[in-house]
């Protein structure tokens, strides 16, 4: 597949992660289509922890995440993961509803984005 025909993503730096790979279209694709389904109630997940007040997991699910997002170029989801994640490491226990927004927001584009990437050849 040549790069002509390699989508660019609102909120992905597809560029970035396919010089990570090396070019590797097909590896991406199902990269970020796997991220999609393992993160697809991490929003969910996050809220229970905190509601538990596990804390420290909750910092490690967002890293976690923020990481892995990262590597696929999902730039926008690894901001909002990466915000939760210093809250929480600057001993904050309260995550504004405004994240948790934005966190839920990326996770329904990233449910898009997956089952849109799937449908392609």
């Amino acid at each position: 597949m040549s790069n002509d025909n390699i989508p660019q993503i609102e909120g992905f730096d597809i560029d970035e992660a396919l010089h990570r790979l090396r070019g590797k279209w097909p590896r991406l694709k199902q990269f970020i289509i796997s991220f999609a389904n393992s993160n697809e109630s991490i929003d969910e997940e996050l809220v229970e922890l905190l509601d538990k007040k596990r804390y420290d997991d909750a910092q490690r699910l967002m890293h976690s995440a923020k990481g892995a997002a990262a590597n696929i170029g999902a730039t926008a989801f690894s901001r909002v993961a990466q915000s939760i994640e210093l809250r929480l490491k600057e001993g904050g226990t309260e995550i504004g509803a405004e994240d948790l927004v934005e966190l839920s927001i990326q996770v329904a584009h990233l449910a898009t984005v997956g089952e849109e990437l799937s449908q392609l050849e």
